[in-house]
């Protein structure tokens, strides 16, 4: 984990005691509590969350599969449990439950004292309502419609990149970001997820994200534009969702080549509807 100040320590572990109001010390490293029900209320992060954070691992659940998720994160090495294994065994409990769990995913902050401005292109600063109405929610899916701000770079009127903050509590907006997969500029998400940024840090918010590991373009938008990974979660959802292959390139002149073959992919998975 990065260097982080004491101050956003304290906030971080704060922001954990959201989620999981009482949890107790179960075994070296292990925090064990039962979270909310509620999975639209803001204090929740669904039936199920799974997070490693300064090298703890603070485990809420819900009550009926509370002994099961803890006997497998118990007896599982964590480099198995924060990975694609992990996720399908993980499921493979909650399912009779009806519910899953989505991740990892790492998870990143950031400190006014360390953000780096991009100003590759002109943005324009939208509020909630002009937002939804201009924008295809379809390509800028990873937008929030509830956003206190949005950030657009336009082209005749029309949005080639997005970023948006929501308020997630504790004084932590999450930054969502998206490109127009047609544009051939450059510095289009880094522009506008800068902003997002520094409009945060300006209004007295912490700027958070989270971030697929297979998503290497988001990763390096991220990192670049002054965020700290400080630890990696699985949350519950309601459908079992697996990810896609690596996204991006090393670099434009590398050629990319499947290692397997056609057999080896997974015939089972459904189209996105």
């Amino acid at each position: 984990m990065q260097e982080i100040s004491k101050n956003l320590d304290q906030i971080i572990m704060g922001w954990i005691k959201t989620f999981i109001p009482n949890y107790d010390f179960h075994e070296p490293n292990i925090f064990l509590g039962e979270i909310s029900t509620d999975t639209d209320s803001k204090e929740s992060k669904g039936p199920i969350w799974i997070l490693e954070y300064d090298q703890n691992i603070y485990l809420g659940v819900q009550k009926e599969i509370k002994e099961k998720i803890l006997n497998l994160v118990s007896g599982m090495n964590r480099d198995l449990l924060f990975s694609q294994y992990g996720m399908f065994e993980i499921s493979r409990l909650t399912h009779d439950f009806g519910y899953y769990v989505w991740g990892p995913s790492w998870l990143m902050f950031a400190e006014e004292k360390d953000w780096v401005d991009i100003k590759k292109h002109k943005v324009e600063i939208l509020s909630r309502s002009e937002f939804n109405k201009s924008v295809d929610q379809k390509i800028f899916w990873h937008n929030y419609p509830d956003c206190l701000k949005a950030f657009v770079v336009k082209e005749n009127n029309n949005i080639l990149a997005a970023s948006t903050l929501k308020d997630i509590g504790n004084n932590f907006v999450e930054i969502g970001v998206d490109a127009h997969p047609d544009s051939q500029l450059s510095g289009l998400g880094s522009t506008v997820y800068s902003a997002a940024g520094r409009w945060a840090f300006e209004n007295g918010k912490i700027p958070f994200s989270s971030v697929g590991p297979w998503n290497i373009p988001s990763t390096r938008t991220q990192l670049n534009s002054g965020m700290k990974y400080v630890g990696i979660d699985m949350i519950g959802i309601n459908k079992f969702f697996v990810p896609p292959q690596p996204l991006g390139k090393p670099s434009p002149e590398i050629d990319m080549t499947n290692y397997y073959p056609e057999w080896a992919k997974n015939s089972q998975i459904k189209p996105k509807a």
